[in-house]
C-alpha cells in the first residue's frame, strides 16, 4: 500500500513561505499533493503557481468551490 498525503493550505496571499515544504515533497518522491484553498486571484495563482511549479498541487476558489457544492 502506498501513502498519498494531501497538504492543504488556505491562504489568499503569495505562498513565498512554502520554500521549505517545496524541498520536502521532493524528498518525499512526489508523494504529496498540495491543495491551496484561495479567493482565486489570478495574480497571485500566478505567482503560486511558479512556486509550486513540478510539484503536483490544485487551487480551491470560488469558482472552484462552486463547482464542487453541485
Amino acid at each position: 500500500m502506498s501513502l498519498k498525503i494531501d497538504v492543504v493550505i488556505a491562504s489568499i496571499n503569495e505562498l513565498s513561505n512554502l520554500y521549505n515544504l517545496k524541498e520536502w515533497v521532493i524528498r518525499m518522491n512526489h508523494k504529496v499533493k498540495v491543495i491551496v484553498v484561495d479567493e482565486g486571484d489570478e495574480k497571485i495563482r500566478g505567482r503560486n503557481s511558479n512556486l509550486l511549479q513540478g510539484l503536483q498541487y490544485e487551487f480551491y476558489g470560488p469558482k472552484e468551490r462552486g463547482h464542487w457544492f453541485k
